[in-house]
């Protein structure tokens, strides 16, 4: 892990781990959110569909901005998330997204960012559970 201008190794540590914990607290709201929108954009479009989906949207790119923040930190030992696997799956949402159709970001929710976000969560929990004990 670098040394950040003026912050200790620990502080790093310490800050990658809360990322960490904000990220894994998120993922858990944002994948029922997201699991709840796939019918509607598989054709059980409600009023607000556009609106929930922009929602989700922005979600995701809190998540990503956390993925990629502590994805170092989590791969520092040995790689456990591979960086270009993920940034594949997202390039899938975008073309889908850049389609506008609302099938193809079901279909890239599902079989891409939704098993992506829920490993990273699982990944970040037990490194979360690792410095936990570290700390006892």
């Amino acid at each position: 892990m670098q040394k950040e201008e003026g912050i200790t190794m620990e502080e790093q540590k310490k800050q990658q781990l809360e990322a960490l914990e904000l990220g894994s607290e998120y993922i858990a709201k944002l994948i029922p959110a997201m699991k709840e929108i796939i019918p509607e954009l598989r054709g059980a479009e409600m009023p607000d569909t556009e609106d929930y989906l922009n929602q989700q949207l922005d979600g995701l790119n809190y998540v990503i901005d956390i993925i990629n923040i502590t994805i170092p930190f989590l791969n520092e030992k040995e790689e456990v998330l591979n960086k270009d696997a993920m940034e594949e799956k997202i390039q899938n949402l975008n073309r889908a997204l850049g389609n506008n159709s609302h099938a193809m970001i079901a279909d890239a929710f599902e079989a891409d960012i939704l098993p992506m976000i829920d490993i990273y969560r699982q990944i970040a929990l037990v490194v979360l559970e690792q410095n936990k004990e570290e700390k006892k």
